[in-house]
């Protein structure tokens, strides 16, 4: 990791490093959660809580999109549907709605695909054996509970939020992430920013894709394309 690269610098060096004022602090993969804190700088919460939810939230901190919104006062529900993911979840963030379950558009069993390094475990069998083609470590499968998505939230939103609408929701489900969000109640739930991984994204047509067409048809700004993820939030944050 990149952190490590600087403990042989000294206690000294660390506290200048964290001192900095122009220091970008980030525990997202592709940068995400600092951009995240930049549209929230400028476009108040008002009445909305500060709640995210997070749907194959893997870790609560390594590629977290959301442990920079904790340190901001924010808290949330955690989702994963691997029981190690959950089970760090619960240590990490005891007071967060912490929930090991998959989602999907309907209810049921699936096999989720595990794999040595747990941030690509999927549900989708193409994509497993593609990564097992490239030589990725694989585990086996386990059988997990599939919940919808608006089933979730109805069932664990509070009510302030139900109320006011989330203030993030982030999908990082390894190939079903499109499945989700046709899915998914948008004007229902109401969320401020949104971050959805959309593997095969082609920036030059971005209107080609099935899921912006879905999240900008409701009043949403595609903000940024990194990595896999594609950015929204609301063109008018008061509604």
């Amino acid at each position: 990791m990149i952190a490590q690269q600087f403990y042989p610098a000294g206690k000294e060096a660390l506290l200048q490093i964290i001192s900095d004022p122009f220091l970008a602090i980030s525990y997202s993969q592709f940068g995400e959660d600092t951009l995240i804190a930049e549209f929230l700088s400028a476009n108040a919460l008002v009445n909305r809580p500060k709640f995210y939810v997070d749907i194959g939230a893997y870790h609560p901190s390594r590629f977290s999109n959301t442990k920079l919104l904790r340190f901001l006062g924010w808290r949330g529900i955690n989702v994963d549907p691997n029981p190690d993911s959950i089970k760090l979840f619960r240590e990490a963030r005891p007071t967060d709605i912490n929930l090991n379950m998959g989602i999907s558009s309907k209810s049921g069993q699936a096999d989720l695909y595990c794999f040595q390094e747990g941030a690509v475990n999927t549900f989708d069998k193409e994509s497993a054996d593609a990564l097992v083609r490239k030589g990725w470590p694989y585990l086996g499968t386990k059988e997990v509970p599939l919940m919808p998505i608006n089933e979730l939230l109805d069932a664990y939103l509070p009510d302030d939020v139900k109320n006011y609408g989330i203030g993030f929701l982030d999908i990082d489900c390894e190939g079903l992430d499109s499945e989700i969000i046709q899915s998914f109640d948008i004007r229902k739930y109401n969320p401020l920013i949104l971050a959805i991984e959309a593997n095969g994204f082609d920036p030059i047509d971005p209107h080609a894709n099935v899921i912006c067409q879905k999240v900008i048809s409701h009043g949403y700004i595609l903000g940024a394309y990194l990595g896999p993820t594609l950015l929204f939030w609301k063109k008018d944050p008061d509604l």
